[in-house]
C-alpha cells in the first residue's frame, strides 16, 4: 500500500514538473525593425553624415554676398529608401538637430537621401548615394524655400 502510494505521488509530481515545464518552453520572437536598429545587426561601420541647409533665405542675393543670408541649418528629419526595396516605407529615418547635423550608420548599399520638408515648401531634393563597407559619406542636403 506505501508502496503504490509513492508512486502515484512520483508520477503526480512529475506530471505537475511536466505541465510547469512546457508553459516554460521559450518562444519565437519577431523582432521588429526599428530606425535606431533597421536591421537588427547594428553596429555598422559604414554610413552618411551631413547637414541640411535651408534656402534661400533672401529674395535677391546680393553682392557683394550677405552673410545674413546664407543659407541656414534645417532642423528636420532625413529619411533612408532602399533602392530597389519592394517596401515603400523608409529603411531608416534620424532627425537632425538645431545645426541641421546628422549622422546614420548604414549597411552597404545603394539608397536614397532625403530630409522631410513641407506641404509644398521647403521642397527638399533626394539624393541618390552609395555607401561602402567601412566608410562615412559627408553627404550635404539642401531644401529650398521657394524664396526667389
Amino acid at each position: 500500500m506505501k508502496k503504490s502510494l509513492i508512486i502515484i505521488l512520483i508520477v503526480l509530481a512529475l506530471a505537475t514538473i511536466l505541465r510547469i515545464v512546457s508553459t516554460l518552453r521559450p518562444t519565437q520572437q519577431v523582432i521588429q525593425d526599428t530606425p535606431e536598429d533597421p536591421l537588427g545587426i547594428l553596429p555598422f561601420d559604414s554610413g552618411v553624415t551631413g547637414k541640411v541647409l535651408l534656402g534661400p533665405v533672401c529674395p535677391v542675393m546680393q553682392y557683394p554676398p550677405d552673410p545674413a543670408c546664407d543659407d541656414r541649418p534645417y532642423e528636420t528629419t532625413v529619411q533612408v529608401i532602399s533602392v530597389g526595396s519592394p517596401k515603400s516605407s523608409p529603411f531608416a529615418t534620424v532627425k537632425t538637430n538645431k545645426d541641421g547635423e546628422y549622422t546614420l550608420m548604414l549597411p552597404p548599399g545603394k539608397y536614397g537621401l532625403q530630409a522631410i520638408g513641407g506641404n509644398p515648401l521647403p521642397w527638399c531634393a533626394t539624393k541618390e548615394i552609395t555607401i561602402k563597407p567601412s566608410v562615412i559619406l559627408q553627404i550635404n542636403l539642401s531644401c529650398d524655400t521657394g524664396i526667389r
